[in-house]
């Protein structure tokens, strides 16, 4: 087992916050949801505008992160899903992150499950170019138990999500927050 050690920088902030359209980060959840991998274990994916009154019903903090107030009436909320500045814990270290939420629903309880999904990242550890750039996004799950967001899995390019035994995902991740930090973190 080969470890890691990565310096990872503590200091982002909301201001740096990328930008990402909702129909964006809608597209994003489709894609991941809809991967062989969430089909494998037991996930399907969401419509959020065909679950409305269940996520104003059963789920408000949920639907409260996915919508915002209209700006052109009072009291109606319009769907945004915007990135925001969370602690995503990694080899047992909480690291702020760029995440937006995606959902899934679990087929064995009906519940629904909340995800983040991080800021793109230039996955291609083996070029400099833009040009060679490969699309990567982490994926985090809530533990109640512990109040934590922790890596989950991993998708790249076209949100394909990729699972494989010998992948150290958390690894990865550490390298590429690390490269993206030091000079690569362009928004894709």
């Amino acid at each position: 087992m080969a470890f890691f050690i990565f310096y990872i920088s503590e200091s982002r902030t909301q201001a740096e916050l990328p930008s990402i359209d909702a129909g964006t980060t809608k597209h994003i959840c489709q894609r991941i949801t809809r991967s062989e991998y969430f089909n494998m274990i037991g996930k399907d994916t969401v419509d959020t505008e065909k679950i409305l009154e269940e996520l104003e019903q059963r789920y408000q903090k949920i639907f409260q992160k996915l919508h915002k107030e209209s700006s052109f009436s009072k009291g109606r909320r319009s769907y945004s899903n915007p990135m925001k500045l969370t602690n995503v814990a990694i080899t047992r270290e909480q690291v702020p992150e760029f995440a937006f939420v995606c959902l899934a629903r679990n087929r064995e309880t009906k519940q629904l499950e909340e995800y983040y999904v991080s800021q793109p990242y230039n996955v291609n550890m083996a070029s400099d170019f833009v040009d060679d750039s490969v699309v990567g996004y982490f994926i985090f799950r809530y533990i109640a138990k512990v109040n934590v967001w922790i890596l989950h899995s991993f998708a790249e390019e076209l949100a394909q999500t990729f699972v494989s035994a010998k992948l150290n995902i958390e690894g990865l991740y550490l390298r590429t927050r690390e490269n993206c930090e030091s000079k690569l973190c362009q928004s894709f």
